[in-house]
């Protein structure tokens, strides 16, 4: 194995913890959420009343759970482009990466998926996740924080409070409360090192509104929009999975379109509190533009080309409806005209090396059609009105919400493409109305004691978007998802008790019905936690918690490589495109049953946890914690099978430590994260699948020029989801470094300067050192990164002007600059990767570049 190089990531780390006088090693303690520029007493953090996690008034000393808390100032002081980035640079152990066929998706304590499936997302303790796919992705992509007075990350289950989907963790977004009548202004411009061209630009604006004591108003908006780092500047290194041909390039693969590029999202919400009355609205737009994960097509202008000389060739060889002589020899004439304009298009400079129709590696992915130019567009509509009854010191709380959800995935306009004449715009359209009714009882009478008692009641219309699509491929009677109408019943309850001064116990238990479920028993849940306080700012956690994962109607229901563009699902084998014959890119595909979804079982997780909160006086906090968890029924999508499966589980150890400082001019947090598979036999989590057909089989014709399996044939599938999405070494994660370690300083030289730098290691990706090892022999190049560091580095300065103007200058990925062609010292810091939905997406991303962005603010 080569050496780690560490140098410039260790240089960092020394020089960080050099300017944080004091920090000795340790890493950040959940820090207290504050109006910006408020300094946060140990009082004060130690009394916070959290949002998240539980059904109960807690506070952060004695809630039983690890919770990381980005207060508003934080946000500021990093200038996170996305969500996603914002979460990555305070959360230990969370790590963002890619799918290319889906955008970008979260990990952390061992869990990452090819869905954003295995977190719950709210905003104000409403849930934003679909349930008909994808989980969450309405704004993993976009950075607009103007409404957020911060977010609360509980690192692990959740599944007593929240339900399905709890796996690995819970991100709940606060927004703005109003103390005051005023408005914020905020503008912001960003350009790449790559080319000053690019730009990225955002706007926002709140308004608040203190109409009396006892009812405000609040409102935002923001815009954002982003030309990316260029156009073929980031490239794919390795061995990037398909469309990419398996030959190697030398320098890697221009990307097709510009990576971290948005035509425009925007976000606005609206809140309304009158007495213990609040109605709450909020509506997203996020696009994504994949066009970046996949290779350039050198040749735009001729995918129509080539992709009618294809069609031409199939009639030509229809041996069913033969054409006629005449027809024949127009085919002929046909393909010989698409020959001479292929043969005709100039050589395309590529890396320094001139390529023309007939390369090997370059002419596959010319034939890409529209898959090198996906989009991901996700629309949402949220209502939620809540209203408290007092009781006395009781309350009975009362909520109900609805949900909208479009999903789509469109295709890019690129420079040089002819739309005019493509048959599709729309890849996938497809969406959901979600309605939800619930009551939660809250005792706080009795001393000591805090009891609550609640039932929730789901309704998910699933299938249609907002825009009444549910299809595929523009072609009605395709659906992309089944239409369904699915209910959740929810009963569940929550206790803590102070049993003396030095100990108390927290202890829930929750119910779901689902209706995939309700005929196994539903799912239950729960929380056993015992706290222990010696002293004041010092408690010690002992935690045992589970949650359940419900699949999707993805997942229980036929999805659209399961039925054909007359609705009808296919029972028997067929090719994922029956008009084509069987190929390596056109593999047969089982048929299914609803008793084989059906009989699906919930995803399952428990774990076990110590944890500890140390605050001392002097400024510094402590918090290590260490977990061991159990995932069993894992979904997991099989790309042999085109469906999830529902087989296998792991065992994993998780280690955070955080550590933070702070006192009147400098505030400094660090963290390390280690986290292993432990326990698990991967070779043993193989299931035998038998199928009514073979790999690579050419198919048979019918009558109507469609192909099918060749009949009578018969082999064995074998599914190993842990082996192909979690790990192949049985120790390292695939799509999760096995060790990271973030740092952020913020010092103020002045009363009116603030000084910000944050720092992201990821000590490289050590669970696809063995799947990596046998391409690079081979001469495909990977940067190292599964054995080297890669290192995020971001620094801003802050000024507080007069007339309550702000203006900040940010430099993100300050170490990523793309000189791999020049020795490769610094090519690590500016990967991404692929998410692993099988050992063979081993796709690496050059894309964190280096950039500058300005920002003006201010309040009136």
């Amino acid at each position: 194995m080569k050496p780690i190089r560490t140098k410039a990531a260790m240089t960092l780390t020394v020089a960080m913890l050099l300017g944080a006088p004091g920090l000795q090693a340790t890493a950040p303690a959940p820090a207290a959420p504050a109006a910006a520029g408020d300094d946060m007493s140990l009082a004060d953090l130690l009394n916070i009343k959290l949002q998240t996690g539980s059904f109960l008034e807690l506070d952060l000393a004695k809630s039983p759970l690890s919770m990381t808390i980005i207060d508003r100032e934080k946000i500021d002081m990093a200038g996170a482009n996305h969500l996603s980035e914002l979460l990555e640079i305070y959360v230990p152990g969370f790590q963002y990466m890619y799918n290319k066929w889906n955008g970008a998706l979260w990990g952390m304590r061992g869990v990452t998926n090819d869905r954003n499936t295995k977190f719950i997302v709210l905003v104000n303790g409403h849930k934003l996740n679909t349930e008909s796919r994808d989980g969450f992705m309405q704004e993993t992509a976009m950075g607009l924080f103007g409404d957020v007075e911060r977010i609360e990350v509980l690192r692990g289950p959740a599944g007593l409070v929240y339900g399905s989907g709890a796996i690995a963790g819970v991100v709940n977004i606060v927004t703005r409360e109003v103390t005051k009548t005023g408005a914020e202004l905020a503008v912001k411009g960003r350009t790449w090192t790559t080319g000053f061209g690019n730009t990225a630009k955002s706007i926002q604006g709140t308004v608040f509104g203190k109409i009396s004591e006892v009812q405000s108003f609040r409102a935002s908006l923001g815009m954002e929009q982003s030309d990316g780092v260029g156009m073929h500047v980031a490239q794919l290194m390795g061995s990037p999975s398909w469309p990419s041909q398996g030959i190697v390039q030398k320098g890697g693969s221009p990307s097709n379109g510009s990576a971290l590029a948005t035509p425009g999202n925007w976000k606005a919400d609206a809140d309304w509190k009158y007495k213990d009355f609040r109605l709450y609205t909020r509506f997203t737009h996020q696009v994504q533009e994949g066009s970046a994960h996949f290779a350039q097509q050198p040749w735009p202008n001729l995918v129509n080309v080539i992709n009618e000389k294809g069609d031409c060739q199939k009639k030509l060889d229809d041996t069913i409806s033969r054409p006629t002589a005449a027809e024949a020899a127009k085919l002929r004439d046909r393909i010989a005209y698409l020959n001479t304009v292929i043969a005709g298009a100039p050589k395309v400079l590529i890396n320094g090396k001139a390529v023309s129709p007939d390369d090997p590696y370059w002419s596959g992915i010319a034939s890409g059609g529209t898959n090198n130019r996906r989009e991901y567009i996700a629309d949402g509509i949220v209502l939620e009105s809540n209203y408290t009854i007092n009781f006395g010191d009781n309350q009975l709380k009362l909520r109900a919400g609805v949900d909208g959800v479009t999903n789509k995935i469109g295709v890019q306009d690129l420079p040089g493409y002819d739309n005019s004449v493509s048959q599709v715009q729309t890849i996938e359209d497809f969406g959901e109305r979600r309605y939800t009714l619930g009551a939660l009882y809250l005792m706080k009478s009795i001393p000591k004691l805090q009891l609550a008692v609640g039932a929730e009641q789901r309704f998910d219309d699933l299938g249609n978007g907002l825009d009444g699509n549910n299809m595929e491929n523009e072609v009605p009677l395709h659906v992309t998802v089944t239409p369904e109408l699915y209910t959740n019943t929810a009963i569940f309850s929550e206790g803590f008790y102070d049993i003396n001064d030095l100990f108390s116990v927290d202890a829930g238990l929750r119910w779901d019905g689902h209706t995939r479920t309700i005929d196994q028993g539903g799912t239950i849940n729960g929380k056993l936690a015992g706290i222990y306080t010696p002293a004041q700012g010092h408690s010690i956690k002992l935690i045992f918690q589970s949650s359940s994962n419900n699949g999707a109607v993805d997942n229980y229901e036929p999805n659209r490589f399961q039925m054909d563009d007359k609705g009808y699902v296919y029972p028997t084998p067929h090719f994922q495109t029956p008009s084509a014959p069987g190929n390596a890119n056109n593999q047969p595909i089982p048929g299914v049953t609803l008793t084989q979804g059906h009989d699906l079982k919930p995803e399952k997780t428990y774990s076990f946890e110590l944890t500890s909160t140390d605050a001392f006086s002097n400024g510094f906090t402590v918090a290590p914690s260490l977990s061991y968890n159990i995932i069993q029924d894992l979904f997991i999508w099989n790309q042999g099978l085109l469906r999830v499966v529902n087989a296998g589980g792991f065992n994993s150890m998780n280690f955070d430590l955080e550590g933070s400082y702070k006192n009147k001019w400098i505030e400094v947090g660090a963290n390390h994260t280690a986290q292993y598979v432990v326990n698990t036999d991967v070779a043993d989590q193989a299931v035998q699948i038998p199928v009514d057909f073979v790999a690579n089989d050419v198919g048979v014709q019918q009558p109507d020029g469609t192909y099918i399996p060749t009949p009578g044939k018969t082999s064995v599938v074998t599914v190993n989801p842990i082996r192909d999405a979690i790990t192949v070494d049985g120790t390292n994660f695939l799509s999760l470094s096995t060790h990271t370690t973030k740092l952020f300083v913020n010092y103020k030289p002045l009363s009116n300067i603030t000084l910000h730098s944050d720092v992201r290691v990821f000590w490289g990706l050590a669970g696809r050192d063995s799947i990596f090892s046998a391409d690079e022999k081979n001469g495909f190049e990977f940067l190292d990164i599964s054995r080297s560091p890669s290192t995020k580095w971001n620094a801003s300065l802050h000024v507080a002007l007069p007339e309550s103007w702000t203006v900040a200058l940010y430099a993100y990925d300050i170490l990523g600059v793309n000189d791999y062609k020049d020795g490769g010292a610094l090519a690590t810091n500016t990967l991404r990767w692929q998410q692993a939905y099988g050992t063979d997406a081993k796709d690496i991303f050059t894309q964190d570049l280096r950039s500058y962005a300005i920002e003006l603010k201010k309040a009136f």
